[in-house]
Parts: structure tokens; sequence; C-alpha cells
């Protein structure tokens, strides 16, 4: 069974501007992701993430989780 709950963030200024941020990072990523499965003809993600893992990490300063 699966639950799902809706809710509705609260941050303070400096927790938007951090949150906005992180997602306009995480977008990019994933944009640089695409252009590497696309220029690869890449759609097995297991091997896509064995070419980019690292990179994109340190390129875009995001962590694991």
């Amino acid at each position: 069974m699966k639950l799902t709950l809706a809710i509705k963030l609260a941050p303070s200024p400096e927790q938007h501007e951090a949150l906005v941020a992180t997602l306009e990072r995480f977008n990019a990523a994933c944009n640089a992701i695409a252009e590497v499965a696309f220029r690869e003809h890449l759609a097995n993600k297991i091997a896509l993430q064995k070419l980019v893992y690292y990179a994109v990490r340190e390129r875009f300063g995001l962590s694991s989780r």
C-alpha cells in the first residue's frame, strides 16, 4: 500500500533561496545527463550512470541524495 501526503513548505527567505538554487543545479545536471544520453544513444540507466556520475557530481556540486 502506498500513502501520499500533500504538504506545504514554509521556508524562510534564506531557505527558499537555497532550495531554488538546488533545484536549478539539479535541472542543469539533468539537462547535461540528457545530452550525454542522446549523444551516446543510451537509454540504460546503469550504463549512463557509469558515464556521468562523478563528472556530474563534481560539476554541479550535488550530493548523492
